[in-house]
């Protein structure tokens, strides 16, 4: 078995989540819709009463204290199920074990990562719940989950529901994000469960459930399951520059980043994920357009021109120049070369849509009214 240490703590590989986990949390009468609350309820203290986590490791010696009673990961062998962690999971304990596995294979498998070999470090299964089951100090939990945050140096932020995340309603979680963005040399990527990812995409067709979604972190009304350790994060928060407004800003900030990384990787993996070829989908146009939009009013105008280009290639191809859908790609293209300067190219690209709307539309239509102005 591997060595569990500070510097290098024990992960529990994405496989052995799938294959053993999720058995263990059958065996006990649970399925993958089961909450990690409902599988570990660390208010029960019999030893009878454990629940799936602690009752893993209730007889076996912890290697950190040499106590009876092991973390769930301390009991795991071979290297397919554990190793050195090389990503640390930050999450609820609301969320299911099914959309936590789901959203960690999927993540796996976009990144092309090995599920034998990604090991996460999740506190319900790296924390030696037999010693977290009474109120721990909060230098203990803080000192532990930072130096987890720095010392894994690879965060995964699971959100959900995607538009309203439980994750931005957690103090702990909100603070290791913090944490993690202000440390400088360590990365964070937001994954979420596949059907959480596709109705972000779907959303994106009304811009605003976006700008809520990435402008909802407000650390002072997030809550934490001890009162006092909101109340220690908080000094901590308003004794730094900027205090909790500044943690926002810097959250928002790097959840815009992420999401639009998400966006931007749905738009790549789209060929593959659907096996169709893209050149004549009209989906694919479409989700060109929203990434596009989102591309646009966040300033990357390079990338919405990318984007926008790509779906104008589909409605070509399938729908012709002369089509209302055609013209508003070639609107699209328009508007943001004028917001980089290229008037030249801007006027050929509203030449084009109007041309389509007189011929679709005809001259008194108000959208080639529009054009026209």
């Amino acid at each position: 078995m591997p060595t569990n240490n500070e510097t290098h703590p024990l992960g529990v590989s994405v496989y052995c989540l799938r294959n053993t986990l999720l058995q263990d949390v059958q065996n006990a009468g649970l399925d993958k819709s089961a909450t990690v609350y409902d599988i570990e309820d660390l208010r029960q203290k019999e030893k009878e009463k454990f629940g799936v986590i602690r009752r893993k490791g209730a007889s076996a010696i912890c290697p950190r204290d040499n106590e009876i009673g092991a973390a769930y990961v301390d009991c795991l062998e071979g290297v397919d199920n554990v190793g050195p962690a090389n990503r640390m999971l930050s999450y609820v304990w609301k969320y299911t074990v099914g959309d936590i596995i789901d959203s960690l294979e999927t993540y796996c498998h976009q990144t092309g990562n090995n599920t034998k070999r990604t090991y996460i470090w999740i506190c319900c299964l790296c924390n030696n719940q037999h010693r977290f089951q009474d109120e721990v100090p909060f230098n203990t939990l803080y000192d532990n989950f930072r130096g987890k945050v720095v010392g894994v140096g690879h965060i995964l932020a699971m959100m959900a529901p995607w538009n309203e995340p439980l994750y931005l309603t957690r103090v702990w979680c909100i603070f290791e994000m913090h944490t993690a963005n202000s440390a400088g040399d360590v990365e964070v990527e937001i994954i979420m469960p596949p059907k959480e990812r596709d109705n972000m995409l779907e959303g994106l067709r009304t811009y605003d459930n976006l700008v809520k979604a990435l402008m909802g972190t407000q650390i002072e009304k997030a809550e934490a399951s001890v009162a006092s350790d909101k109340e220690n994060i908080m000094e901590l928060v308003n004794n730094t520059a900027g205090g909790g407004s500044a943690l926002n800003n810097n959250v928002n900030t790097l959840l815009r980043s992420c999401y639009k990384n998400m966006m931007l990787a749905a738009v790549d993996n789209y060929s593959v994920l659907n096996n169709d070829d893209i050149s004549s989908d009209l989906k694919f146009a479409r989700l060109c357009y929203d990434v596009g939009r989102v591309m646009k009013e966040t300033n990357d105008y390079d990338k919405a021109i990318e984007l926008y280009e790509k779906a104008l290639a589909v409605r070509e191809e399938v729908l012709g120049k002369e089509h209302t859908s055609t013209a508003v790609s070639y609107n699209n293209i328009g508007e943001v070369m004028k917001q980089q300067g290229d008037l030249d190219g801007a006027l050929e690209m509203y030449h084009k849509c109007l041309a389509a709307e007189e011929k679709v539309l005809g001259e008194e239509h108000t959208s080639t009214a529009t054009t026209y102005g």
